[in-house]
């Protein structure tokens, strides 16, 4: 029968390891001791029970939101450029999907009509002409247009939106398109 003892780190009286220590004591006194070992040893553990270390991990973040949150800061700020590098590098490969995003976020916070998907902004940017000047440009200088402004109730639908150059999305602003477009016609 094992022996009851007070132990000495958290003063519980309990069957006895070394050292005047408990298991629990024992153990995590070794860990601080060996950090290399108990590191190699818990990521064997992690590689052969991936499920029971998902769900580990999972329990202690449900029962720790705050050094979760903690954790969570201190990995973004140690990979904050390669994050950032990642996000340009897929704004520049799918503008289509970014302008749709970007244009059915807007008519979501106005509560305006939405259908508008990325396939159907690539379709819409493809055309390669401006809507309003008639102009070619490259595609990374077309933006997705709101026909009718959302300030005027023209929702992000598949009939609302249009391929239009920077300068002229930039002049037209929140004009309706026949005022925009006798604008263009008093400056030609």
């Amino acid at each position: 029968m094992a022996r009851m003892v007070l132990c000495r780190r958290c003063g519980e009286k309990k069957e006895q390891r070394a050292k005047g220590l408990c298991a629990n004591c024992y153990e995590y006194e070794w860990r601080r001791a060996n950090p290399e070992k108990a590191k190699a040893i818990q990521d064997r553990w992690r590689q052969r029970h991936p499920k029971e270390a998902r769900a580990k991990s999972y329990r202690w973040a449900k029962r720790n939101p705050e050094k979760k949150k903690a954790q969570k800061r201190r990995w973004y700020q140690r990979h904050r450029e390669e994050i950032k590098a990642r996000v340009r590098h897929y704004k520049r490969e799918n503008p289509h999907k970014v302008a749709a995003l970007t244009a059915r976020r807007s008519a979501q916070k106005r509560n305006l009509p939405v259908d508008l998907t990325a396939e159907d902004a690539r379709r819409i940017l493809a055309v390669g002409r401006c809507f309003y000047c008639g102009q070619n440009f490259p595609r990374s200088e077309f933006t997705l247009d709101h026909f009718l402004p959302l300030s005027k109730g023209g929702g992000t639908t598949k009939a609302n939106i249009i391929a239009a150059c920077q300068p002229c999305n930039s002049s037209k602003g929140t004009k309706e398109p026949g005022e925009f477009l006798q604008q263009l016609m008093l400056v030609v």
